[in-house]
């Protein structure tokens, strides 16, 4: 929500409407409390060893 200034202001509008910024204080901690293991285990969920598509960007001529 806080990566771009759309999310930012999208943020204070709830905020606004709501009355409560308890979630939007929070935030920070929330992705700190995201541990390694658990973003390892949702690749493994989600992302494939075998199935993917690999892009090199080579310069080349205009």
């Amino acid at each position: 929500a806080y990566e771009t200034s759309d999310g930012i202001a999208a943020a204070y509008g709830i905020t606004q409407l709501t009355g409560n910024l308890d979630d939007e204080l929070r935030y920070v901690d929330r992705l700190r409390a995201v541990t390694n293991e658990q973003i390892r285990d949702v690749a493994r969920k989600y992302l494939s060893l075998t199935d993917y598509a690999c892009i090199s960007f080579v310069p080349g001529k205009k």
